[in-house]
């Protein structure tokens, strides 16, 4: 990787040489006991819990997407393929032995580092292919079960991708959280029932919103959220929330769907460019932004084409702000219109 010299004697220096033992505490007679083994020498790996330990085991790993021709999406030590079946003359004999030799490959390189895959945590999933596929895999791959709905950082994926699933979990986690609203409203004041929505469910809701937020079955997840509002206010459970966001200071779903999705274009603004860098004729709105890998028939709703729809329709004058600027001003924005869904915020008059 380049690395030489004095920073590779520091790096050597800080692995080499390191041991360890395995301490166990346990409760006897009601007095804490502690046993340890002795010392041995860690020969490789690196430090647990440590700074650098992570880092180094990134550039460790960082060329095991070149053992495949497929697309591989690695974060720390998760790692996943994704295979395209939409190759024009490949039979089902034929995708069975892409997997295959794909996953053999990956399972070589790991022997040669010295690490081992647990095929046993190990699954797989076939997405909204209208043809089941049913694969005869090789006594490795064997292993691999396939499911119909998997957990990827912390998102619950499912076969079809309509995010039901997540949003069911994510709901049953809101719902649990407004029993301590309710309870905290009673011992505290608003402001510390708010300050506890703000750390746990607008946390909740936030993760992945601009993957699941324009989903179909959204409103169950505004829903809950409303309940969680009624929850810190105190009110019954037939009374709007629409004036109950704004006195909080709160953002509803849609706003904040809206607020995340304008938040990733302006933190990744390599990823989309101005209509007039596309397109040698003039432009009427040069300054709008597209994106190259949207199709202009498919894929409408996607998180890509859904930020290049949102973030055109913000107001102008938010666009050329610094980044903590742009976020309070558009939160303020947000709060003042107070969507109730992303139709309202694209029929707004301009």
């Amino acid at each position: 990787m380049g690395i030489r010299g004095v920073a590779l004697q520091w790096i050597s220096t800080y692995l080499t040489g390191r041991q360890q033992c395995v301490v166990v505490n346990r409760l006897q007679e009601n007095e804490l006991m502690s046993y340890s083994s002795c010392y041995r020498e860690t020969k490789c790996g690196v430090p647990q819990g440590s700074v650098l330990g992570p880092l180094l085991f990134i550039l460790y790993i960082n060329d095991i997407p070149h053992v495949t021709n497929h697309k591989a999406i690695i974060y720390a030590d998760d790692i996943s393929i994704v295979v395209s079946t939409n190759k024009k003359n490949h039979s089902v004999q034929d995708h069975e032995n892409d997997i295959n030799t794909t996953v053999d490959k990956i399972i070589e390189w790991l022997q040669c580092n010295n690490l081992k895959i647990n095929l046993n945590k190990s699954v797989y999933i076939q997405f909204n292919n209208p043809v089941q596929l049913t694969y005869k895999f090789n006594l490795n791959v064997d292993k691999i079960k396939r499911v119909t709905q998997t957990k990827f950082l912390g998102l619950i994926i499912d076969q079809d991708l309509n995010w039901k699933i997540q949003i069911d979990h994510l709901c049953s986690r809101v719902n649990k959280f407004i029993y301590a609203l309710n309870q905290i409203r009673k011992v505290t004041d608003k402001r510390t029932a708010v300050t506890s929505y703000r750390a746990y469910i607008e946390s909740i809701l936030r993760y992945g919103i601009i993957i699941w937020g324009n989903s179909t079955n959204r409103k169950k997840a505004f829903i809950a959220q409303k309940k969680a509002i009624r929850a810190i206010c105190g009110v019954p459970s037939d009374e709007s929330c629409r004036t109950l966001f704004k006195k909080l200071g709160l953002l509803t779903l849609p706003s904040l769907y809206i607020f995340e999705i304008c938040n990733f274009v302006n933190e990744h603004k390599e990823l989309f460019k101005n209509s007039s860098e596309l397109n040698s004729r003039p432009q009427r709105y040069p300054n709008k932004l597209v994106h190259s890998l949207i199709p202009k028939t498919k894929y409408r709703k996607s998180c890509l084409s859904m930020c290049v729809q949102i973030f055109n329709n913000i107001p102008s004058e938010l666009k050329p702000l610094n980044k903590s600027l742009f976020k309070k001003k558009l939160y303020n924005w947000l709060c003042e219109k107070n969507f109730y869904d992303i139709s309202d915020f694209f029929s707004r008059d301009q």
